[in-house]
């Protein structure tokens, strides 16, 4: 089958309402949008975290920078994943659910936008606006998704709406902590939150392997199925649930070392799914790169594990951002990437920037969260952490980007 034969059966294949009208081909989709500022926004600020803490500059304008860096990039950037991937996502997994397009997608993007401008200015501004339109735009992005998802009577998709839930919780939580109606450090909070989005990718790359490799199974004329089990996802899924937990609970407790630990194990037990299809995955690109989430991830929980049972180690904070850093700046630019070929119409035909751009998250990943091995080289490796990161997005915006402002290939809408 040629690759005008693959497109010519997908074209056939899409399902899917869309509502009647003409729209801008930015506004055709929630993808659109959100798929381009999301990484934009990211390489602003993580340049500018690395900038600062790589002893270059300094941003007087706001006095809790660790908060503010922490912030957005968990909630800062997760608000526009979140958006881009559910609004996406929903009307594929249910054909009669229209896509938010148009003028009503401008104004969540808008506030979205609005959000990331007035939390720079918390200080200035205080904490109630900031509050009022992070929490507005979260919970008209309930608005959007929850019906579907509840009336679902398989119940498929319930733990993405639950994920969701409480990461909005936690984000009123830490606004109830910034304004004093709660006794409740802000950090701890944002800790916590970190976990939760821990959850939220596992969720989400469980949903994306398994809808992508037999896609690309189909494309190579492939006759077998890739299965992503759900009691693996569970298992992993409880104990980082309960690792995060009780370190809020118990904060520096020598059980973390453990719960780490068993993370980790379980974690690892997803790669599994991979090994136990009729074809061999593993190594066969783009799927290297799938499996490199789990990977990451274990390897943040097993270190931070390993430094809370040994009290010589300081570096379980570094040892987070094989998590954050890792794990979620891996899940954001594999959706991305995907999204942008798999809903244009084309086909997943990744190059040499793909492998790039994944082995630039990889290496950013090593030297932030291996900088407790190297503590003489602690400012150069911040700086470089952050530019390597930002540069794996820059190929994403060189080389897929495009395809965000033009039509899909297939002449299908949206």
């Amino acid at each position: 089958m040629t690759k005008a034969d693959i497109a010519a059966k997908r074209h056939t294949e899409y399902q899917g309402a869309y509502p009647p009208g003409q729209y801008p081909v930015l506004l055709a989709y929630a993808f659109r949008p959100f798929f381009l500022l999301l990484p934009l926004y990211l390489i602003v600020s993580i340049v500018l975290w690395g900038l600062l803490w790589g002893g270059v500059i300094n941003l007087l304008f706001m006095d809790t920078l660790l908060e503010w860096h922490i912030y957005e990039m968990v909630f800062g950037l997760g608000a526009a994943g979140m958006a881009g991937f559910l609004l996406t996502a929903l009307p594929e997994f249910f054909e009669d659910e229209l896509p938010l397009v148009g003028t009503p997608l401008s104004m969540l993007v808008l506030l979205w936008l609005a959000g990331r401008l007035s939390f720079w200015f918390i200080d200035w501004l205080g904490v109630y606006p900031v509050a009022l339109i992070h929490l507005g735009y979260m919970l008209i992005l309930l608005w959007l998704v929850y019906r579907p998802i509840l009336t679902d009577p398989l119940r498929q998709h319930w733990g993405l709406l639950w994920a969701a839930l409480l990461l909005t919780g936690l984000q009123g939580w830490f606004f109830a902590a910034k304004s004093g109606w709660v006794h409740t450090d802000a950090l701890a909070i944002l800790k916590l939150a970190s976990g939760a989005f821990m959850i939220l990718v596992l969720l989400v790359i469980r949903r994306v392997n398994t809808g992508i490799i037999n896609k690309l199974f189909e494309q190579w004329q492939v006759d077998d199925v890739f299965l992503a089990r759900p009691p693996r996802y569970n298992l992993a899924i409880f104990t980082v649930a309960l690792f995060s937990m009780i370190e809020f609970l118990l904060p520096g407790n020598a059980i973390l070392g453990w719960l780490g630990l068993a993370c980790a194990a379980a974690l690892l037990n997803l790669l599994n799914d991979y090994l136990e299809t009729d074809t061999p995955v593993l190594l066969r690109h783009p799927i290297w790169a799938l499996w490199g989430i789990p990977l990451l991830m274990a390897a943040g929980y097993a270190l931070m594990g390993i430094g809370y049972l040994n009290d010589d180690l300081y570096g379980i904070q570094h040892f987070r951002h094989f998590l954050t850093t890792g794990a979620l700046g891996l899940s954001y630019l594999l959706v991305l990437m995907i999204v942008a070929l798999e809903h244009t119409g084309r086909i997943q035909t990744h190059r040499w920037p793909f492998t790039l751009a994944v082995l630039l998250i990889w290496l950013a990943t090593l030297l932030r969260g291996l900088i407790p091995f190297a503590p003489q080289y602690t400012q150069a490796f911040y700086l470089w952490s952050a530019l390597l990161w930002a540069g794996a997005f820059a190929v994403y915006l060189w080389q897929y980007a495009p395809l965000l402002w033009q039509p899909r290939a297939d002449g299908e809408p949206g």
